[in-house]
């Protein structure tokens, strides 16, 4: 997997949940109750069980990680991998430490030029 597709789908997933929070919170705001029937239900851990099950797959040994970023992590938290230690702040960070962690590669730059035999 490319860095570029790792975070485009790391920061589409953690806007996704991002969202879906801010909604909970609005629920909140008109009735608590409300949230545990929109949330606790069968439909509901059905698509969390399967979207779980898509990032393993999807990033294998990174989902740990992932999972981490998308669920646990706080602005500021901090990683050590090897005596290095990454603070991860945001999305950028988190994908810098990724990349110096896991060395996933970065696209080829396509030149626009075509090789002659």
């Amino acid at each position: 997997m490319y860095i570029e597709d790792f975070r485009e789908i790391v920061l589409k997933i953690k806007t996704g949940i991002e969202c879906r929070e801010k909604y909970l919170d609005n629920l909140r705001k008109i009735d608590v109750s409300l949230v545990d029937s929109v949330v606790e239900n069968k439909y509901v851990d059905s698509a969390l069980q399967e979207n779980d099950f898509l990032i393993g797959k999807l990033f294998g040994d990174l989902s740990d990680d992932v999972f981490w970023f998308l669920y646990d992590h706080k602005p500021g938290f901090e990683v050590v991998v090897n005596e290095v230690k990454y603070v991860i702040t945001d999305i950028d960070s988190y994908v810098d430490y990724i990349e110096q962690v896991y060395n996933l590669p970065m696209k080829p730059k396509n030149t626009g030029t075509c090789e002659e035999e």
